[in-house]
């Protein structure tokens, strides 16, 4: 993911970026090798805009974007080196901040779903119709 950052953001990157958070978030459910939290990653992810995939991209606001993927890739790094570490509190932690990121740009974007483009965002249609 790292090597994205150093091009122009455009749609398919955007999707690249999409495609790798998926696998990040699917590689670290796989490797605790626990059944309860594979099943409440599934479910989560049959949740509007909850999936890892569901990143909320707006392209009209690139410095925003750039930093706020930027940012999610640094949480990534702090939690694999939590990991690698054998610091699972601190990876926990970690992750609970990482989702509560996601959270608070639902929420960002929840105030202006009308504004935005179904396409842009997995699941939105399923928000507003």
């Amino acid at each position: 993911g790292d090597r994205l950052f150093g091009l122009s953001m455009t749609p398919s990157i955007a999707e690249a970026y999409r495609q790798l958070n998926f696998r990040f978030h699917m590689t670290i459910v796989a490797a605790a090798d626990s059944r309860p939290l594979m099943m409440a990653y599934e479910a989560n992810n049959r949740l509007p805009l909850a999936s890892p995939v569901a990143i909320a991209v707006d392209l009209s606001n690139i410095g925003a974007l750039t930093k706020t993927l930027g940012e999610t890739q640094a949480d990534h790094h702090r939690i694999v080196a939590a990991l690698k570490a054998g610091a699972g509190s601190r990876a926990e932690a970690l992750m609970r901040e990482h989702a509560q990121v996601s959270i608070d740009a639902f929420r960002k974007y929840a105030e202006r779903l009308d504004q935005l483009d179904a396409r842009a965002l997995p699941g939105l249609r399923l928000v507003i119709g």
